[in-house]
């Protein structure tokens, strides 16, 4: 009965420790995983906010810079449109002086006429008639030149205003990129959460699993003690 008695306690005692060490190790891996997953979401948060940042500042830097070029597209516009006006204004006053001249040289021209007693018929006419004409082309060169540069920096205004369309639409790009920046952080929020809720479910389950060791070595205990009463159950007795 003595050693039958002492390898019961053994048996017993290797259970309980077997148990328990199962046990503390099921827990301890349980408050390994629940305290990674915790880091695991921190870091991944922190992640997110750096990425975030960095985002958001190169396209808010990008929509900066697409504004400032439209802007100075704007300006150069405007620089073009002020040449044009004041070529316009340059070339009226231009064409203003010649017809003066115009008006001086042919009355000049007629009283020359008149003072050598010579009659405006036939060919002193025809002279005038082509002087008149010489006189009104040279306005007329004049005019189409004066149209012509004014033309050409409305046209370069043009360029500068189209040109700058494409730097007002990336800025809106950039703005809608920003914008998407910070809706992609609370995502990743959301997603190192989920990570970290099946974390706690799983070391959860291992807290569960460590009472159900518990409980199957109390179980195991139970049918020790009990085979020991009942030598049927595996125990042999010595009478």
């Amino acid at each position: 009965m003595g050693v039958e008695t002492g390898l019961l306690a053994v048996s017993l005692i290797s259970t309980a420790v077997g148990t328990g060490v199962s046990m503390y190790g099921q827990k301890q891996q349980a408050d390994n995983v629940s305290r990674i997953s915790g880091y695991n979401e921190a870091v991944a948060k922190q992640n997110a906010d750096v990425q975030a940042q960095l985002a958001e500042y190169q396209y808010h830097t990008n929509a900066q810079i697409d504004q400032a070029q439209y802007d100075a597209s704007q300006a150069n516009a405007q620089t073009l449109e002020n040449q044009a006006t004041g070529t316009e204004n340059m070339g009226r006053m231009q064409i203003d002086r010649l017809r003066q001249q115009n008006d001086v040289f042919q009355g000049t021209q007629r009283e020359r006429y008149a003072a050598s007693g010579v009659t405006p018929e036939g060919s002193p006419l025809e002279v005038m008639a082509h002087t008149a004409g010489q006189l009104q082309q040279n306005v007329q060169d004049s005019l189409f030149q004066t149209n012509q540069a004014a033309q050409k920096f409305r046209s370069e205004a043009d360029l500068q205003r189209y040109q700058g369309s494409f730097s007002l639409m990336d800025k809106s790009i950039q703005d809608y990129a920003a914008a998407a920046a910070a809706t992609g952080r609370g995502s990743q929020y959301q997603t190192a959460a989920i990570n970290r809720m099946a974390g706690e479910n799983q070391a959860q389950g291992l807290v569960y699993s460590s009472y159900g060791t518990l409980l199957n070595g109390i179980t195991q205990e139970a049918n020790q003690g009990f085979n020991y009463k009942n030598p049927s159950g595996g125990y042999r007795t010595t009478h």
